[in-house]
């Protein structure tokens, strides 16, 4: 019920002083709401080139798998060496990210603490589920329709 208005605000909350008539307070500390709206967006750009990143990184890790099963390497080399090299890749952005979502959302001047994590909240839970499962989307939805990809090796 209102807990916005009420909520108290973060002490990193950047703004300028402005009277407040509706409550007769002397100054209320407020920020361009237009300004903050660009400062989002430029964060869903960030996020969306870092997110565009993983799955790049994603379709070069199974082209590489590609060119091992046609060098007819080891069923070992192919099966273990790919998936492994996407696990540390998902793992270094997720770790990367999440320092790069503390600064933007720093950056973004979330009034209140709910504010802040939400967004925070927010931001990792759609980054981490695209960073964990592009290779799953990968191969379930592009890897079955083409041939781009190759087939898996028969051991």
């Amino acid at each position: 019920m209102d807990f916005k208005e009420a909520e108290t605000q973060r002490p990193d909350f950047k703004g300028t002083f402005k009277r407040n008539l509706a409550d007769n307070s002397l100054n209320k500390l407020t920020y361009s709401s237009f300004k903050k709206e660009m400062k989002v967006i430029f964060g869903i750009c960030v996020s969306f080139f870092l997110i565009c990143c993983s799955i790049a990184i994603s379709v070069a890790i199974m082209f590489l798998k590609k060119k091992l099963t046609n060098e007819n390497h080891s069923a070992f080399v192919i099966n273990v060496v790919p998936p492994l090299l996407n696990f540390i890749a998902a793992k270094v952005f997720s770790i990367t990210y999440e320092i790069v979502s503390r600064k933007l959302n720093d950056f973004e001047n979330h009034r209140s603490i709910t504010e802040f994590e939400n967004s925070m909240i927010n931001k990792i839970f759609i980054f981490n589920l695209f960073n964990t499962f592009n290779a799953f989307y990968i191969i379930a939805f592009v890897k079955e329709e083409s041939d781009l990809f190759g087939d898996c090796p028969k051991v």
